[in-house]
């Protein structure tokens, strides 16, 4: 947070640290136990601006790749910048590991593009950016693509014909329910009707 030639931004910096726990740095080695991490930016600890699943998940990215993530960063970065690019980070790491054959590449191009200007500015997210690239290449090879495009034309083909089936069910149900309906109505007229056939042939019959 600290940059020369702002005095209001040096204060700032100076209630940050007086206010924020300080904390040994550790490196990756020694922090081999999520208790034992803790994300410091010039020696202060950041913890506290990110949820713990955040934190967790971040601790897991550093733990597989041996190394902490942000330790490249400029000294004079300001903390909530740091805990905002740690954040996505996470992520798009997480999206990355829930993602489909049937992801877009507009999607791995977004988060791409995040990652770039996170390595630009010394984020250790090369890892990710390699996992993207391969992942839509997979996705995006022509007999791949084709063989999605055709398997998902044909969910919503299907999903269409359910749709009607539902459709024509409810229609039917409704139909049904009408000429039960009507049915019952036939019966007692039918009853009615038959005690009035009796007095007609009745009549019909009498003798002169």
């Amino acid at each position: 947070m600290e940059q020369s030639g702002n005095n209001s931004e040096e204060t700032g910096s100076e209630v940050l640290e007086g206010s924020r726990p300080n904390k040994p740095s550790l490196s990756v080695q020694e922090c081999n136990t999520y208790k034992n991490f803790h994300i410091m930016v010039k020696g202060v600890c950041i913890d506290s601006e990110l949820p713990d699943d955040v934190r967790m998940n971040y601790f897991k990215l550093c733990m597989d790749r041996k190394e902490l993530l942000h330790d490249c960063l400029p000294d004079n970065f300001y903390y909530k910048l740091v805990a905002g690019m740690i954040g996505e980070t996470v992520s798009i790491a997480n999206e990355i590991k829930n993602c489909k054959l049937t992801t877009t590449k507009e999607e791995f191009d977004a988060w791409d593009k995040s990652l770039k200007s996170f390595a630009l500015l010394g984020m250790k997210v090369g890892f990710l950016r390699d996992r993207i690239v391969t992942l839509s290449r997979l996705a995006f090879e022509s007999e791949t693509r084709y063989d999605v495009d055709r398997y998902m034309e044909a969910k919503k083909e299907h999903k269409r014909v359910e749709d009607e089936i539902k459709r024509f069910t409810e229609e039917i149900n409704k139909l049904k329910k009408c000429s039960r309906k009507i049915q019952g109505v036939i019966d007692d007229l039918k009853q009615k009707a038959g005690s009035y056939e009796v007095k007609f042939q009745d009549e019909v019959n009498a003798p002169w």
